[in-house]
């Protein structure tokens, strides 16, 4: 009988073990999992868009996108040179500008601030076609994309509100 009870409190302390074991494993997996990889922009150069291709009269969808990939960094880069773009001297002055933008899983959101009382509306507009369009092609050509979903790309303008959210469908 003792040797019984000794074999019955050395299943139940292999089975606490185990679940113990069981649920340190689950819980560090976790952990690994919910820390975002912190991604810092690259350099990215925005003549690698054109090439030279409005000189032809052609259309950035005329480039051979199966040549084109970058990386999370890279994409950032390109974000950010965007905004530098509408910051430049020639621009400055302009009532347009990219204020910043945030990049999650599968969504991209631009921060835009537009002065202009007459024309905000029709520019933002402009914008946002243009901007969903290249950027929904890069943004598919880089790490960020997971291969199934498109990317859901919000344009909010900082004084007016949403402007644009394009899903890409």
């Amino acid at each position: 009988m003792f040797f019984i009870c000794q074999i019955e409190k050395r299943k139940r302390l292999k089975r606490i073990i185990i679940s113990l074991l069981i649920t340190l494993l689950v819980l560090s997996a976790g952990c690994a999992q919910s820390q975002e990889e912190k991604v810092v922009a690259e350099p990215f150069d925005l003549e690698m868009l054109n090439i030279g291709l409005i000189d032809k009269g052609k259309h950035y969808s005329d480039l051979d996108w199966s040549q084109i990939h970058v990386s999370k960094g890279e994409f950032l880069g390109y974000l950010e040179e965007l905004k530098k773009l509408y910051e430049s001297e020639d621009l400055e002055d302009g009532p347009f500008k990219i204020e910043g933008f945030e990049v999650e899983k599968n969504k991209i959101k631009v921060f835009i601030s537009n002065t202009d009382e007459e024309m905000a509306s029709l520019i933002n507009m402009v914008f946002a076609k243009m901007f969903d369009e290249v950027t929904r092609e890069l943004y598919i050509h880089s790490d960020y994309w997971n291969g199934e979903s498109q990317p859901l790309i919000i344009i909010e303008d900082l004084e007016r509100g949403l402007v644009e959210e394009y899903d890409g469908q």
